[in-house]
């Protein structure tokens, strides 16, 4: 049995979700938390109470290929085959023990993971490279240089002016989309199709189209040929949510596929919040040779992995005056709920 410890700064970092996530790639897993409250089992976890013993957790278990530890605490207790931490800068508004379990951590979110390093977690689990490759960028620690790429190229006919600069959050929405992906990308790529357009982001890598009038196929094919990373994550200007746990699994499934692309019904598919390698760039430029403009033929003649997602209520795409204004309406009844929940502390 191998063990995988999940630890993290403080609460809501996001180390349940991971620890379910990596038990759906590895054969064999599973998850326990250990917590407050009498010891309960689910369909999905099993939590132990504070003061439980690893022996006594690893004997009820021993028929797992991994056990994956949801805990900090443990870690007083055993060094882990693999220890992940999730959190943010050292110190700010941390758990006592979280200082324990970053010393601890052999892969650290936000921070990348060398080739050796990735090796060496092969070896120390019994994986191939692929399988810890998935797993850093599951972490959030990229294993290699990854770009985001911004599009801003579409005529936003159906809104009636430019998307890229409706207000979002006192910023305009490529602003607001550009902060929030910078911090997690090597590169930050902005496509448009216009000249003109070159001034939305200042201080980014600005794309034009190769060829004008593509549509948004070319911005893909242009933005590929020039970024600088292998793996690519392309969101478009009118999707102002980037999930956070789907865009880290997309990025996990591009060691073995050249698109990740999420679909939230059957046969639908969101093309333009995606993962794609550079290697794309050259079927995209076959089709668009073909005159052939439909960004989903991609997925037929390259190696496409569909990542089925049953919650999408976060996801919109801001096409019209009602999407934005119901959007925002949303937003602010969340703000409103939010800080009353807040004055209730009080």
């Amino acid at each position: 049995m191998k063990v995988i410890v999940i630890s993290g700064s403080s609460s809501n970092v996001g180390k349940t979700t991971l620890a379910k996530a990596i038990c759906e790639t590895l054969p064999g897993a599973v998850f326990v938390k250990i917590g407050t409250g009498a010891r309960k089992e689910t369909s999905s976890d099993i939590l132990y109470p504070f003061g439980t013993s690893f022996r006594d957790i690893e004997a009820d278990h021993s028929g797992a290929s991994f056990l994956i530890i949801e805990s900090n605490h443990i870690l007083t207790e055993l060094d882990p085959d693999l220890c992940i931490f999730l959190g943010g800068s050292p110190g700010r508004d941390e758990k006592p023990s979280a200082a324990l379990a970053r010393q601890k951590a052999d892969i650290v979110r936000g921070q990348r993971v060398s080739g050796e390093k990735a090796a060496a977690l092969g070896r120390r689990l019994n994986l191939c490279l692929d399988k810890i490759h998935e797993l850093c960028f599951l972490a959030g620690a990229n294993p290699e240089p990854v770009s985001a790429i911004i599009m801003a190229g579409g005529s936003s006919s159906r809104m009636g002016r430019n998307k890229a600069l409706l207000s979002m959050a006192g910023k305009t929405m490529i602003r607001h989309i550009y902060d929030t992906l910078r911090p997690l990308f090597d590169e930050v790529i902005v496509s448009v199709s216009k000249k003109e357009h070159t001034s939305l982001i200042p201080e980014a890598n600005t794309v034009i189209d190769l060829k004008s009038g593509q549509g948004p196929l070319m911005g893909i094919y242009s933005s590929l040929k020039a970024s600088s990373s292998r793996v690519n994550f392309i969101i478009a200007c009118d999707i102002p949510t980037v999930n956070l746990p789907l865009l880290r699994r997309l990025l996990s499934c591009s060691w073995q596929y050249d698109i990740a692309v999420p679909s939230f019904k059957p046969g639908e598919y969101e093309p333009l919040f995606a993962v794609y390698t550079k290697k794309v760039a050259e079927a995209a430029k076959t089709l668009l040779d073909q005159d052939r403009r439909r960004i989903c033929e991609l997925f037929s003649i390259c190696n496409t992995k569909v990542v089925e997602i049953a919650n999408h209520l976060w996801y919109a795409n801001l096409n019209t005056p009602s999407d934005y204004q119901d959007f925002i309406s949303k937003e602010k009844d969340k703000k409103k709920n939010k800080e009353d929940e807040e004055h209730d502390l009080f």
